[in-house]
């Protein structure tokens, strides 16, 4: 379980570095325009899918034997579903947005399908 906080964190971190500069920007002189607003409910998707994910990675992560080797119950599956869409949507607001928060939100999207890569497949050679 350890390892999966471990490499979990990068894309937290990469979350709360965009919680932040969302916070300044409300503190300051806020962007105008379309693509400005884009980020604000792409953030809360990455937010969603990242606690999705974490959560699916955190049950089924197995230290002392094979992880994931079965399928998973119906209701991750939807739930993984869910978080593959927010992902996607949340990486198109990254794209097409505009401003400050841009930069954390494609760092996020870049780190987040990695580390969840790496939580697997550590499950699987261990």
């Amino acid at each position: 379980m350890f390892f999966v906080a471990i490499f979990m964190s990068l894309p937290a971190i990469c979350l709360i570095y965009g919680w932040r500069v969302r916070d300044q920007l409300d503190a300051g002189i806020t962007e105008g325009g379309w693509r400005a607003r884009l980020l604000t409910p792409g953030l809360c998707l990455a937010t969603l899918s990242l606690a999705v994910t974490f959560g699916f990675l955190f049950q089924g992560f197995d230290p002392n034997g094979q992880s994931f080797a079965g399928p998973p119950p119906r209701h991750w599956v939807i739930l993984n579903w869910l978080s593959a869409l927010a992902w996607t949507l949340a990486l198109l607001a990254a794209v097409l947005g505009k401003g400050r928060l841009r930069r954390p939100l494609f760092l996020w999207c870049v780190c987040m399908p990695f580390a969840a890569w790496i939580v697997i497949e550590m499950g699987y050679r261990y």
